[in-house]
């Protein structure tokens, strides 16, 4: 393979459904811009990435590590809107783990 290729490679996503979720996560991944409806131009360590229809595609070396970190972002998201619907709070007490407060 001549050394000024690049390979690219798609990731499903197709389980991120919410679109406002999905542009929050991939805001607190790296820097986004909206390219359409429901396409995104994500910015993350001086690569990009395009993400359309469930799919993010863009380098293959490190596709996967962002694709793990929109997913887990997504999840973050999906916690604090689901506690900000029922009126709980929601407290980050360590990297991936929450703990959530029933307001009285």
């Amino acid at each position: 393979m001549p050394c000024n290729s690049i390979i690219t490679q798609s990731v499903d996503l197709a389980k991120l459904t919410d679109q406002s979720l999905l542009e929050s996560a991939l805001r607190e991944v790296g820097r986004v811009y909206v390219v359409g409806q429901g396409m995104y131009q994500l910015q993350w360590n001086a690569s990009l990435y395009y993400v359309r229809d469930g799919q993010i595609t863009g380098r293959a070396d490190d596709i996967g590590i962002v694709a793990d970190q929109i997913k887990r972002a997504y999840s973050k998201q999906a916690i604090y809107a689901s506690a900000k619907k029922q009126g709980w709070a929601v407290k980050q007490t360590a990297e991936n783990k929450f703990q959530i407060i029933r307001r009285f």
